[in-house]
């Protein structure tokens, strides 16, 4: 069974009791689980975990919400939740392939950013979009070959697990997108 996409834990505490419950939140995540009123939720997978304290007059307020990614559905599939090797019956709007692409780029930028090789489903994604993208027409045709050569010295310095290769590959990425967007956006 896939984890609900939200999970929430909202708690009052006592201004002293805020380093005895961030303490009570580390230890359960590095057991894998946090605690939450519905039971424990797997941190396997997620997407993202939020933690909020906020002043609550004579107490703190603290919220915890973690997020999973979508099911996948042709219209909610995002930032490489679907599996590279599936196939779209249908051609995605130009719009659209860009908006994911921007989505992913960004994803990977962060996680190269943080010292950190991006998740291959999402270097997967990426570089197939790119391949897609370079199938449109009228969209900055000539930048192609040179956009593609970029693509594939990302995808090997990612398929290698190099990410001191891979952040060099990323900025030059970073550089044609510029350009290009620059002329044709």
């Amino acid at each position: 069974m896939d984890p609900a996409p939200k999970a929430k834990l909202g708690k009052d505490l006592g201004r002293n009791e805020l380093a005895a419950f961030l303490r009570q939140l580390a230890d359960e995540a590095q057991q894998g689980a946090l605690s939450f009123p519905g039971g424990p939720v797997g941190l396997s997978g997620m997407k993202a975990l939020k933690i909020t304290i906020k002043d609550a007059g004579p107490g703190l307020r603290a919220k915890v919400r973690i997020k999973f990614p979508k099911p996948d559905t042709p219209d909610a599939s995002r930032g490489g939740r679907r599996p590279a090797l599936q196939a779209s019956p249908v051609r995605p709007r130009y719009n659209s392939l860009k908006k994911r692409m921007k989505r992913n780029f960004k994803d990977i930028g962060a996680a190269l950013a943080a010292g950190f090789a991006p998740k291959s489903e999402l270097v997967a994604t990426f570089v197939a979009d790119s391949r897609l993208m370079t199938t449109y027409r009228g969209k900055g045709d000539e930048a192609y070959p040179a956009y593609l050569e970029a693509v594939s010295a990302f995808a090997a310095a990612a398929a290698a697990g190099d990410v001191e290769a891979m952040v060099p590959a990323y900025r030059e990425l970073a550089a044609g997108k510029k350009r290009c967007h620059a002329r044709y956006a």
